[in-house]
């Protein structure tokens, strides 16, 4: 069983996770966010869901301390997953953009939570499996 889970780095820290398998349903992805993260939040909440997979948004703003934040948060990651030998992969912003139209159907989702989804749709795209 490979578990994936993609996040949103920033404040409010946005996350998606489900279990990979040929066909994955909207049903099976569970979500949330973590707000103002403190670095052990984000290690203890990687080290509770155990995912062979992480897919992080890797494009920070630039300047001010959402730059500083989204490397630090990072730099969590990158370190739980050097502890668990998961896999780590690294997803531009601007790759959310072709499933800008979910911004309409779950345009009520915390934003942070909705682009951890995209990315997650992302990742599952290129992998080719099918999403319903």
């Amino acid at each position: 069983m490979v578990k994936i889970i993609a996040i949103d780095p920033g404040d409010t820290l946005g996350w998606v996770s489900t279990i990979k398998n040929k066909k994955v349903s909207f049903d099976d992805i569970t979500c949330g966010k973590l707000e103002n993260p403190l670095f052990s939040h984000i290690y203890l909440h990687l080290n509770t869901h155990q995912p062979n997979i992480v897919i992080v948004e890797y494009d920070p703003p630039l300047g001010g301390t959402a730059y500083t934040t989204h490397f630090e948060q990072l730099g969590v990651v990158k370190m739980w997953i050097e502890k668990s030998k998961a896999s780590l992969v690294l997803q531009k912003a601007s790759e959310k953009n072709q499933f800008k139209s979910l911004d309409r159907e779950y345009g009520k989702m915390d934003p942070h939570i909705l682009d951890a989804l995209k990315h997650l749709l992302v990742y599952l795209r290129r992998e080719g499996i099918e999403v319903d």
